[in-house]
């Protein structure tokens, strides 16, 4: 889980006193740290600066009155942190470094550090420096911790797949068309020229299944997907199949295919092209249909599509190698997507329908675990003992924090700041947040005491410092 700070560049030396103070933390949750020493030279800093906005889900604020006079803090990095917190529940820290108006810019959110006596002094009047910036790791700890107890960030599934728990794993569910969709005489009509069209390949299934096994292969998931009538079609399985089948027919006039296998016999190539043909407009008639078509064009915007093509192989055969995770039917559908990631044969099409596959299996995974991800070892509780789907949701919960790297790369590759949100969020919750802490920082024998604020004044009595306006 990524955390943002923000700061005034003044007062890069106080970033450096919190950030050392802040790595047992750091270490103790396995966060990531983020401020702008991490962009480079060439950067376009503004975007870079919105990105890492968007990836985090933690913001601390070091507040000063360099910090709060900055035109860029106040008008452009500031407003995004709230933006975050008001859209998707992140975590705003604002600490106090030094003595400054700071009521005025957070006067709805509880700011750190806090002496015993629930004093808010500034880092600048502890006595013991030491002390107050131990104070403000803690509470910082405390903070995010509470954070990790309440609700996951939300992580909107993409087109593509989507999958449940049940007793023998994560299996896909059905996406129906919507009845006015299934009722839509063209697509019935489309529907039946697309059964006669499989049909007719079985003319030739002698042919196929002794020297074209896997186009064979290919053909009965597709016809498995499109069902007997389009009230059994099942939209994202018919996606994934038909950009499957419609590489393998193009491959089919590759010199390599040719070297190694015999031509095909014309009258079913022309059946086949009729089958790639009136696939794409049954798909265009359906919402979802076009929702993948759309998915497919932005994925050809990605920074880096081989290293997405790479990650989400990674992440599918992690997933396909779990013995209690998926189920057949979802295995079925891993493999179909990997085949469709094999080096000089991938196109945008399979590749967005693979990483959709994996984005959404993800999330249901994380979405299954949650709450009782979070209950500690030591608790003397079984996770989800009470839920028939046990060995399942366990697998789950082994797979988000056993295989963290793999999936951080694969989220990283599909630049989905939600999904990687999500994730992080369960898998920090899975290796077992500690109990928040008191503070036991004596008070400093100077420092001015601050204001206390009325009991239910702010939300909660102390450190629950997410916005919710």
């Amino acid at each position: 889980m990524q955390a943002f700070i923000s700061y005034a560049h003044v007062d890069i030396e106080r970033l450096a006193s919190l950030c050392a103070a802040l790595k047992p933390t750091v270490n103790l949750l396995q966060l990531t740290i983020w401020d702008d020493g991490e962009l480079r030279a060439g950067d376009t800093w503004k975007s870079e600066i919105q990105t890492a906005v968007d990836a985090s889900s933690v913001f601390i604020v070091l507040v000063t009155i360099p910090f709060l006079s900055s035109d860029f803090i106040m008008q452009h990095e500031l407003p995004a942190i709230r933006m975050a917190c008001q859209r998707r529940g992140a975590l705003l820290i604002p600490v106090i470094a030094s003595d400054c108006d700071w009521e005025l810019e957070f006067p709805d959110v509880q700011s750190i550090p806090h002496d015993l006596n629930r004093r808010l002094v500034p880092l600048s009047e502890w006595n013991d420096r030491d002390r107050g910036l131990a104070a403000a790791a803690r509470q910082i700890r405390t903070a995010v911790n509470r954070y990790l107890g309440g609700r996951p960030p939300s992580a909107e599934p993409v087109p593509g797949p989507t999958f449940m728990p049940t007793r023998s794993g994560f299996a896909p569910r059905n996406h129906r068309p919507p009845a006015v969709e299934r009722r839509d005489p063209r697509q019935l009509a489309r529907h039946k020229a697309l059964s006669g069209q499989l049909s007719s390949c079985n003319d030739f299934a002698t042919t196929i299944s002794n020297t074209h096994r896997r186009l064979r292969s290919s053909l009965q998931i597709y016809s498995d997907n499109l069902g007997e009538n389009p009230d059994e079609t099942n939209i994202a399985g018919l996606d994934s199949a038909g950009g499957l089948l419609r590489n393998q027919i193009s491959a089919l006039d590759s010199r390599e295919y040719l070297t190694e296998n015999p031509a095909l016999d014309p009258s079913l190539r022309a059946v086949l092209d009729n089958i790639v043909s009136d696939h794409d407009k049954y798909m265009e008639g359906f919402a979802e249909g076009r929702a993948y078509r759309a998915s497919a064009i932005r994925s050809m915007a990605v920074r880096d599509p081989v290293r997405l093509r790479e990650r989400t192989d990674v992440v599918l055969a992690a997933m396909r190698a779990e013995q209690t995770l998926l189920t057949d039917e979802s295995r079925q559908m891993v493999d179909v997507a990997r085949e469709g990631l094999v080096a000089g044969r991938s196109t945008a099409e399979l590749l967005s329908s693979a990483a959709a596959l994996g984005a959404n299996a993800l999330s249901a995974f994380a979405d299954a675990v949650d709450p009782d991800i979070a209950l500690p070892a030591n608790s003397g509780i079984a996770r989800f003992a009470n839920n028939p789907n046990r060995a399942t949701l366990e697998s789950a919960a082994e797979f988000l924090t056993s295989k963290e790297q793999d999936i951080g790369g694969f989220v990283a590759a599909t630049e989905n700041q939600a999904l990687a949100r999500r994730v992080a969020w369960s898998a920090a919750r899975g290796r077992g947040a500690p109990v928040a802490e008191t503070v036991d920082t004596p008070v400093p024998d100077h420092a001015e005491p601050a204001e206390v604020p009325a009991p239910g004044s702010m939300r909660n009595d102390l450190l629950f410092t997410s916005l919710d306006t």
